[in-house]
């Protein structure tokens, strides 16, 4: 596994169109550590582009899911794969869809509003 978690992050609320200069790319470390009880770390291979997604860049109270703040990855949903998990209900190595971010890897707390969706074998 690499070390490095490739992020894009939110760098402005966007004004109209949406313009490169409304992101900012960062590159960090995985996070690591001891994983607390419920989190998993999610290894991301897909992310859904999608219209509403501007509206969660948009100043908070504008739509039902919470905004994306400044200075952070880019809320999306996402398919990935558990590479580290203090969650029973979802093992190392199981395929899921969640909520997650414009990020390689996602440490998912497990008292999140919408925990992740493990897929089925053989949807790919």
């Amino acid at each position: 596994m690499s070390n490095l978690n490739r992020q894009w992050l939110l760098k402005r609320r966007p004004q109209g169109a949406l313009s490169v200069e409304d992101f900012e790319y960062r590159e960090e470390d995985i996070p690591n550590g001891e994983l607390n009880p419920g989190e998993i770390l999610v290894r991301n291979v897909a992310f859904l582009c999608a219209p509403t997604m501007r509206n969660w860049m948009d100043e908070a109270g504008k739509n039902l899911h919470p905004t994306n703040g400044l200075g952070q990855p880019v809320t999306a949903l996402s398919v990935g794969r558990v590479v580290d998990s203090a969650n029973p209900e979802l093992p190392v190595g199981a395929r899921v869809s969640l909520i997650s971010s414009w990020q390689d890897y996602t440490l998912v707390s497990g008292t999140i509003l919408r925990p992740p969706t493990i897929l089925p074998d053989g949807i790919n």
